[in-house]
């Protein structure tokens, strides 16, 4: 893959980068978020891997702007992920929280590579779900709307469609269906995840 490294710690920037291309991977690197804007007109990527104390431009601004080239964005990060945090729906596909294990980073990166760019789509309700593009859509034309979800908040979202178990390594799965709810709130879409006692995690609307 080509993978575009942003992080401000040089070393730890070294030290990524002779980890990923020890594993046949492309690398560019950046200090700061202009370096990192300015490396995006330059070359196509696969993913960015992007550290969120990063200087000279916004988190959210540079996420975004990343995001807008078509590169999935992978946010290393020293905070929790929250319900809170993921409530804000940036353009990330998956944050990665700090400290973390070399195998950890590239599960995720495959992870998300995975996804990124699938033309599949499956339907919750008035909303369509694309996985390739870590979103949700509803509407057409000037009444459509979108909203950001991260690779695991679709994994989610595709099991409870599914009427499936929930994936097994996601215990701390309340705070990513708290956050998918919120959006489907924000999207005006009357359908919600709830625990139905005897079936489990199932798409239900508001009038139910």
């Amino acid at each position: 893959m080509r993978i575009l490294l942003t992080i401000s710690d040089r070393d730890l920037l070294k030290a990524l980068e002779t980890l990923l291309a020890a594993d046949g991977h492309t690398l560019a690197t950046a200090f700061d978020g202009v370096q990192a804007l300015a490396k995006i007109d330059d070359a196509p990527y696969d993913l960015a891997v992007v550290d969120d104390s990063v200087s000279r431009v916004e988190i959210d601004t540079l996420a975004a702007d990343i995001a807008r080239s078509g590169i999935p964005v992978v946010l290393l990060t020293g905070r929790t992920v929250t319900r809170g945090l993921l409530e804000k729906a940036m353009p990330v596909s998956a944050f990665l929280p700090y400290p973390f294990e070399p195998d950890t980073l590239k599960r995720v990166l495959a992870d998300v590579a995975g996804k990124a760019g699938r033309a599949d789509t499956f339907r919750v309700g008035d909303t369509a779900a694309e996985p390739g593009k870590f979103r949700l859509r509803r509407g057409q034309g000037a009444e459509e709307m979108t909203v950001c979800v991260t690779a695991k908040e679709m994994d989610i979202l595709k099991a409870v469609a599914a009427e499936a178990a929930l994936p097994d390594n996601y215990n701390d799965a309340i705070k990513y269906i708290g956050a998918l709810n919120a959006k489907f709130g924000r999207l005006g879409s009357d359908r919600r995840i709830a625990y139905l006692p005897g079936k489990g995690y199932r798409l239900v609307t508001d009038n139910d």
